[in-house]
């Protein structure tokens, strides 16, 4: 069986088995794709010619491009007045990178821009969901330009594309516009088979011991309720509840939303309820006199509330946007409070949780975020307009701490909500900066707070440089670096992740994959790490009615503007996100693969007589699997397995497929699957095995010279242990990792892969022999490079 899906599979992608020209490439992808590849070669041409502006993203730094000024002549028109503008055929070309065609200046409000295609004419009206008096939004796909069929005509194909103004109204610019910016690359391996010109792995085992229970420090079930979230508020618009009747049976729940204080209380979503304004007797403080009325009635809400979830569901709110009156002098719309305000502002937070949470007689959010991603400039000024930023934000999150809980005893609030999680960047100063925080707030936070994102990189572990994001192991190296810390600073405390998925957004079925494929892999590595988690918040929005545009969301809306009404309308492919998870459930069970470093990631758990294994190929290359499941008397009855993948750029779901054996399991490039195993009874487990993890006594060592941690684990009753090495350096190592414990030396490890530009941080984990184990270890890391980190060393046992 294993040869004839070998052979079929082989057959299949022969023709990437080998390196083949460009134009070899062109003649399999589909004709956009290769007009729309060659739309973005032009890109560095295009900045050259046109006034541009980039932005770096904050959670990977990606350069991405935000505008293009489109170049006219500012123009009036009297009233039934029109005229046409064109859009040059260079810009009209890239026109589908950005989500908007801005026109800017006066007396739009009420009006109309209509398209002009060259291949059906007038287009009728082309607005976006919002108009406004000096900025009118064009969606860009209101001209479905047809990069199928263009490019044989060269530009000549994308001339004639017009806008069409009637007066009277005053234009003074046109700008292609994408507000979070957009990628400047494009990756046509998303139409090959992943992997396709790689050897397909056939060595791998998954073993699954439903002989024994497993705790991960006293975690031993499943959390439906701290994993199976999504980044939506439980209360808040008619559509979020539609999509919540859709998503709460399938056992998810709203997770985590920002409240931006100045756009919702200062200046209003609507002209008929009351504005806060300042304290004329106190400055810097909110008037309260109006909340009486904001939180007079939560009836409503309160019903919907407990007609959609349970009455104690628990969820995180994040603060920002403080109102003009408090804000910093540098005020760059994220509503940074000055220093002199700190206390105000806090008082304003206090007294919102104290009135909503009245309002909705006890229904509030559990988890309090101060600041949303405060270690940017971008969101806490103060990093740009003084020396001491950081020492800054951890005063003001203890002072808005101890305001909250001075008024809400049992609340839990934290931060820094990190965007930027590059631990390693500076040679660890980042580092420095959160841990810093954690000493600074120590005696005031209930938790410390997250973010992680991928970006569109479609194969994360075959990059030209060291990845810099954080599925290739620099999750795990952050998570216990920030962990050890907390141990050795006598401050542990719990993890929010308040937002983790894809920064990548696109309609491409290629585009669905990437974000569906990070999600899934993250969802696996969390749940490994259960016990040091709150909760944890994938950013998968329900529905944007804020932005019916968007396709970063899963339920969507139609051309119009206009809500789908039913699922199968409705829903995105995000959908499958939900639909791959809904079933999984139970105990946990111990599971692992045969290779420390083989980027195979598993976990199991038991629910009844069902036995649920999840495993996320995390290589570039394709891979045969075999599930090695360890029973007592019971019989398999049914074997199931449920994933998602992409095949030459489509994207496929498959939903409980049924299998013929747990042996010679095909998986591809970056694809998990969940498998549901059904026995004839249900197991009986009267055994526990502990996981359980041991950090040395010092972090963020120097390479280039022996550096000696010292970890003290128990000795008794440890059936198997791991020591892991994390380790980091920008432009990777050359030299070796050499690693000793208890004077018992470790092969070398390998680090070459690594020496390549751009920042390296991983982890490398050993298998240790048992009965070299002391109560107090000693272990020697050695890497003869200089410049790099020895961030954490850990021992993580088996424990029976």
């Amino acid at each position: 069986m294993k040869l004839l899906k070998k052979a079929m599979i082989i057959a299949s992608t022969l023709f990437f088995a080998f390196p083949i020209s460009a134009a070899e490439i062109a003649a399999n992808l589909p004709d956009y794709v290769v007009n729309e590849n060659a739309a973005y070669e032009t890109l560095d041409t295009v900045i050259e010619k046109y006034e541009t502006k980039t932005l770096v993203q904050v959670n990977d730094h990606e350069v991405r491009i935000q505008n293009i000024t489109v170049p006219i002549e500012p123009f009036t028109l009297a009233a039934n007045e029109t005229k046409e503008i064109e859009i040059p055929a260079d810009l009209a070309r890239i026109m589908f990178i950005f989500s908007r065609l801005d026109a800017y200046g006066s007396g739009f409000k009420n009006k109309y821009i209509e398209g002009i295609s060259p291949h059906v004419g007038n287009t009728g009206k082309v607005a976006d969901q919002w108009i406004g008096d000096t900025n009118y939004q064009v969606k860009t796909n209101s001209f479905a330009i047809n990069h199928a069929k263009e490019l044989s005509r060269g530009d000549q194909a994308y001339s004639g594309y017009k806008l069409k103004f009637t007066g009277p109204v005053v234009v003074d610019s046109l700008k292609l516009v994408e507000p979070n910016g957009a990628s400047m690359t494009m990756d046509t391996r998303a139409w090959e088979v992943l992997g396709g010109d790689a050897p397909i792995l056939d060595d791998i085992i998954v073993t699954v011991d439903a002989t024994n229970r497993l705790s991960i420090e006293g975690i031993t079930e499943f959390e439906n309720r701290k994993f199976k979230t999504l980044y939506a508020y439980p209360i808040g618009h008619p559509h979020g509840y539609t999509v919540a009747e859709y998503f709460t049976p399938k056992d998810f729940m709203p997770g985590r939303q920002i409240f931006k204080f100045g756009p919702s209380l200062e200046t209003g979503y609507d002209s008929s309820i009351p504005k806060l304004t300042e304290d004329a007797s106190k400055p810097g403080y909110a008037d309260y006199s109006i909340f009486p009325e904001l939180f007079s009635n939560g009836a409503s809400e309160i019903a919907v509330f407990d007609k959609l979830y349970p009455t104690d569901l628990e969820y995180v709110v994040c603060f920002d946007n403080w109102p003009s009156w408090t804000v910093e002098g540098i005020n760059n719309g994220k509503g940074t409070p000055a220093e002199q305000h700190f206390a105000a502002a806090a008082d304003l937070a206090a007294k919102y949780i104290t009135a909503h949470d009245a309002e909705l007689e006890g229904r509030g959010p559990t988890w309090i975020e101060v600041k949303n991603e405060s270690d940017i400039t971008s969101e806490w000024s103060h990093h740009a307009t003084s020396d001491n930023g950081w020492e800054l934000l951890a005063e003001f999150h203890n002072i808005t701490a101890d305001a909250i809980k001075a008024e809400n005893p049992d609340a839990l609030v934290g931060g820094p909500t990190s965007a930027w999680m590059a631990l390693d960047n500076g040679n660890f100063s980042k580092a420095e900066q959160n841990l810093k925080f954690m000493d600074d707030t120590a005696n005031h936070l209930d938790f410390y707070s997250y973010h992680f994102y991928e970006s569109k990189n479609l194969v994360l572990n075959d990059t030209d440089s060291n990845y810099v994001g954080y599925l290739t192991g620099r999750l795990e190296a952050d998570l216990d670096l920030l962990r050890n810390h907390m141990i050795n600073t006598n401050n542990l405390k719990p993890i929010v992740i308040s937002e983790t998925g894809t920064l990548h957004n696109g309609p491409e079925e290629s585009d669905y994959w990437i974000k569906l494929k990070n999600h899934n892999a993250y969802m696996v590595r969390y749940m490994n790490r259960a016990n040091e988690f709150d909760i944890v918040v994938p950013f998968v929005i329900p529905a944007t009615w804020w932005s019916p545009a968007s396709d970063n969301i899963l339920w969507t809306y139609d051309e119009n503007g206009k809500f789908y009404p039913t699922p199968e309308t409705g829903l995105t492919d995000m959908k499958y996100f939900i639909e791959m998870w809904d079933e999984y459930n139970g105990d946990l069970l111990p599971a692992y693969s045969n290779g420390v470093n083989n980027n195979i990631h598993v976990h199991s758990a038991q629910d009844g007589n069902i036995i649920y294994v999840a495993v996320t190929n995390m290589n570039a290359q394709r891979a045969y699997i075999d599930l090695d499941l360890k029973l007592q008397d019971e019989q398999i009855e049914k074997i199931e397995r449920t994933t998602t993948y992409l095949n030459l750029g489509e994207l496929h779901f498959v939903d409980n497929e049924p299998l013929d054996s747990l042996n010679d399991i095909f998986m591809h490039v970056e694809e998990t699957s969940i498998f549901k195993i059904t026995l004839n009874e249900s197991p009986e487990i009267n055994t526990t095995l502990t996981k359980t993890t041991y950090y040395g006594d010092v972090t963020l060592q120097p390479t280039g010279t022996p550096a000696t941690f010292i970890i003290n684990t128990p000795t008794d009753n440890v059936q198997s242990s791991i020591l892991r090495i994390s380790l980091g350096r920008h432009g990777g190592f050359n030299a070796p990792l050499n690693v000793s414990i208890n004077d018992y030396n470790i092969e070398s490890y390998d680090l070459s892969f690594t020496n390549k530009p751009d920042r390296y941080f991983g982890y490398v984990d050993y298998v240790i022999p048992t009965d070299i184990l002391k109560t107090q270890n000693e272990i020697t890391v050695t890497v003869p490079q200089n410049g790099g980190k020895i961030s954490t060393v850990a021992l993580i046992h088996l424990e029976n």
